[in-house]
């Protein structure tokens, strides 16, 4: 059975930088003896990452043609090259090494 712990309660719905985001999410792959601390997050026009521990938010990319909505899903590869962010209408398929 998994056990999970608090490290930090974090509140980002006041910040507009999160408006819109989908509620799924993915640690950014860090090296192997390091902890993860960065969350990575998608909007309906761009990706970005939060630096859990520092609190600091930064744009990833942002889509050349936004989704029509809000994003309802966000899948990412194994080693984290290639996004898949959709909604109920559209979707876009993002290749990180080459946008």
């Amino acid at each position: 059975m998994d056990t999970f712990e608090l490290v930090k309660r974090i509140k980002i719905k006041d910040d507009p930088m999160f408006e819109g985001i989908c509620m799924e999410f993915y640690f950014k792959q860090t090296k192997i003896d390091k902890e993860p601390n960065v969350l990575l997050f998608a909007r309906q026009d761009s990706l970005l990452e939060y630096n859990f521990e520092s609190e600091e938010a930064k744009l990833l990319c942002t889509f050349e043609v936004p989704l029509n909505r809000y994003p309802e899903f966000f899948l990412m590869n194994e080693d984290q090259t290639v996004s898949i962010i959709a909604s109920v209408d559209d979707g876009i398929y993002f290749n990180h090494k080459t946008r």
